[in-house]
């Protein structure tokens, strides 16, 4: 299944750091109204595969009216000095309803030692 890209910001964090992502969530089947389970999954990934940093599955109760849900996802950030793709899947069982990709990666700068030196004032 392609990737729908979904707008976001360019965010910097720190490493070890918890940030929760919230997204609306909208199902919607035309004519039909009935109530259906879902799982939602936020992942932070280099490659775009193997998973960094995962929010877990998170399950949600929605019905098909096309109301959005909002779905908090937690995640702790993974190690320092690479950017990281954001990417948000939406399951019923074990089917990929839809997946998404973000147009802009999570950030987590790595930062050296600093040097300090001392000037004399005059």
């Amino acid at each position: 299944m392609e990737r729908e890209l979904i707008e976001m910001q360019d965010p910097v964090f720190g490493e070890g750091s918890l940030h929760t992502a919230i997204a609306a969530i909208a199902v919607e089947i035309e004519g039909i109204v009935r109530t259906i389970v879902c799982t939602a999954e936020l992942y932070l990934s280099r490659d775009g595969v193997t998973k960094a940093a995962t929010s877990g599955a998170k399950t949600f109760t929605t019905t098909t009216e096309g109301e959005p849900q909002t779905i908090d996802l937690s995640i702790i950030m993974p190690a320092a000095g690479f950017a990281y793709k954001v990417l948000l899947d939406i399951l019923s069982g074990n089917e990929v309803l839809k997946a998404y990709q973000a147009t802009e990666d999570v950030l987590i700068p790595q930062i050296g030692t600093p040097v300090i030196t001392w000037s004399q004032d005059v």
